[in-house]
Formats: structure tokens, C-alpha cells, sequence
């Protein structure tokens, strides 16, 4: 009898540990390991040191630049990165010590290094590796540390970004409804359209006030708007360098008049490339075939 409560004994105490046990793992459990780092204040410069480039960005209100040059930067490309900084989530720790650090992309040669900044005040520090093998996440290391962490996010691949891919392309943009009249100068010779006021609340309409080509005809309405809403927004491919100029000839010249402004562009043909200048912009820029081919209008694409 004494034996049969002793093994009672001994089964109710493994199961009392057995579940304890299993209290203290799942409360472990239950206090996650990721942590958000984040500061409060907001910062106004960013700089990414690679050793591909160094690039600076500078926030002023709600626009964002780079460099000394003060390009426009692409608004959701450099707020993703201010943000980005700003909030790591940090998913738990890699190893504690740096002997693996070009194992993680994060030895002196390969890492990104990010500095966020509100005027000279340095509000954040970290290196950025490798992006892990299984993707969305990535290896960093805070300044002065030696822990290195994974943190949410695919932060190489994002920081990894040019000053070319960061840039604004929109070289202008305006509304097709407010654009009045539109001249083309090409190899063609030069044709000009003007908006005709509508009257009792009809649709306005465009005619054809110049036509050196001599094209016979009459325009298709449907077709010079649907030419006028191409060429109202322009964008470019790339930007060509600071320092760039040409000699080539003029292959087209669009001349835009709305109740906003007078927007020129002059398209040229250079090693099978379009480059381009526009009234809106100090910089040559490239662009896509396509947007070339809407610039080089033939007039008698826009009759009946």
C-alpha cells in the first residue's frame, strides 16, 4: 500500500513539474523578443555611406533633396528611408561578437553605414549587411556595439539605392484641362493647335491654327486629347550628368502654354539615345522611346 501511494506521490510530482515547465515556457513565450528602436525627434538629414557612393539627403517641410545640388529627391523613396531609420524593429540578436561580421555583410568594406541627424544633433547611428536568405529581414549593428542583430525589413536593399534612383524623375507635370494651346517643331516643319472656347456648356475644341506641313484634313478631337494628356506630365528615363551639353541638332520642339505656365522641351538624337531639355529643369535628362515618340508628333497622326 505504502508503495502504491509513493508512486502516486512521484506521478503527481513529475506532472506538477512537468507543468510548471510548461507555465514558464509558454509565459516566455508570451514576452516577445523584438524590440523597437526609435527616437522622437524628428530628423532632417540622412546620410548613406557605401562603398559604392555617399549619398545626403536633406528634409525641408515635406520635400526632400540630395546632396549640396539640392536634386529633388523621389518623395516616397526618401521618406521610406527617413522612416526606415527612424523605426527598427529589431526581430532578436545574430551573435554577440564581431568575428563574423563579413559573414553578415557588416566588415568595414561591405557594410552601409546610415546617420540620421535633426541639424548637427546625431539621433541615430547603425550598419547595414547582408539581407537574409530568407528575405524581409535584414543583418545590423548599431554604432559602438558589437552585437549584431536581425532586424525587420530588407534595409540593405533599400539603402542600397544610387543618387540616380533616388532622384525625382517627373520633370513637369500639368493638367491636360488647363492647357490652352501646344506647337510642334520638327523635320515636318511646325503645326500649332489652339483650345476654342466652348460655348453653352459644350465640349471645348482644338483647331489648327498652323500647318507648315501642309497635312490635309481635319483633327479628330478624340485624338488631340489624347495627345494633349500624354504630353501634359513628362518623365524622365535617367538624368544625363551636371556638366552634360550637345551639339546634335534639334530633332523636335514643343512649346505647352497653359493658364499655369509656358513649358518647352527640345528633343534630341544622340548614339541611338532621346536626350532632352526642358524649360523646367537645369538638367539634360533621357528619355523612354515612347515618351520620345509623343514629344516628335506627326500631325497627321492627330486627323481624322
Amino acid at each position: 500500500m505504502n508503495v502504491i501511494i509513493k508512486r502516486k506521490i512521484i506521478l503527481l510530482s513529475l506532472i506538477f513539474i512537468f507543468a510548471l515547465t510548461f507555465v514558464i515556457q509558454s509565459i516566455s513565450a508570451g514576452k516577445s523578443s523584438v524590440k523597437n528602436i526609435s527616437f522622437s525627434e524628428e530628423a532632417d538629414y540622412i546620410a548613406i555611406v557605401s562603398k559604392q557612393e555617399t549619398i545626403k539627403i536633406t528634409k525641408e517641410e515635406s520635400a526632400y533633396f540630395i546632396s549640396e545640388k539640392k536634386y529633388p529627391a523621389a518623395e516616397n523613396s526618401a521618406a521610406k528611408l527617413f522612416d526606415s531609420i527612424k523605426n527598427i524593429k529589431v526581430l532578436g540578436k545574430a551573435t554577440s561578437t564581431t568575428s563574423d561580421a563579413q559573414k553578415y555583410g557588416l566588415d568595414e568594406e561591405n557594410r552601409i553605414c546610415v546617420s540620421a541627424k535633426n541639424k548637427d544633433k546625431l539621433l541615430q547611428q547603425i550598419y547595414i549587411g547582408k539581407d537574409t536568405a530568407t528575405g524581409g529581414q535584414s543583418y545590423i549593428q548599431f554604432a559602438g556595439k558589437d552585437v549584431i542583430y536581425i532586424a525587420a525589413g530588407s534595409l540593405h536593399s533599400d539603402y542600397s539605392a544610387s543618387t540616380e534612383s533616388l532622384r525625382n524623375k517627373s520633370v513637369y507635370s500639368l493638367s491636360s484641362a488647363n492647357i490652352k494651346a501646344v506647337s510642334l517643331t520638327s523635320a515636318q516643319g511646325t503645326f500649332s493647335l489652339q483650345k476654342k472656347e466652348a460655348k453653352d456648356a459644350g465640349e471645348s475644341e482644338w483647331e489648327l491654327l498652323q500647318n507648315e506641313a501642309g497635312v490635309k484634313g481635319s483633327l479628330d478631337q478624340s485624338k488631340v486629347n489624347a495627345w494633349i494628356s500624354q504630353v501634359a506630365r513628362l518623365s524622365a528615363q535617367k538624368w544625363a550628368d551636371d556638366n552634360k551639353d550637345t551639339q546634335e541638332a534639334v530633332l523636335a520642339s514643343l512649346t505647352i502654354t497653359s493658364t499655369e505656365k509656358t513649358v518647352t522641351v527640345k528633343l534630341f538624337k544622340e548614339n541611338d539615345e532621346y536626350l532632352c531639355k526642358s524649360s523646367e529643369s537645369p538638367y539634360y535628362f533621357y528619355l523612354a522611346d515612347y515618351n520620345a515618340e509623343k514629344i516628335n508628333k506627326d500631325l497627321s497622326d492627330l486627323m481624322e
